[in-house]
């Protein structure tokens, strides 16, 4: 009983933490046909409580306005963002 205990809890605990909801993200044309959606596969198909929406454009994007959650680009990060920008590589 314990053991079933246990099981059932951990199991609450993964859905509990499992990403859940819509994800927006933003790439170039280019590199999302290349890299993207394959990258991404492996992410949806381990959480089947979330969607995916890509904005998939070369032109500069709205990140507010179009409430997205993870913009990539390619070039020199704006100068005056107060949204957290990483370089990820060259």
């Amino acid at each position: 009983m314990l053991a079933a205990a246990r099981a059932a809890e951990q199991r609450l605990a993964e859905l509990r933490d499992a990403p859940v909801g819509e994800l927006s993200i933003s790439a170039p044309v280019g590199f999302a046909a290349r890299h993207l959606t394959s990258a991404l596969a492996p992410l949806l198909a381990a959480h089947r409580q979330l969607s995916l929406r890509l904005v998939i454009t070369d032109d500069r994007v709205d990140l507010i306005a179009q409430r997205i959650d993870l913009a990539l680009t390619i070039g020199p990060p704006p100068r005056s963002s107060s949204l957290g920008v990483r370089h990820l590589a060259d």
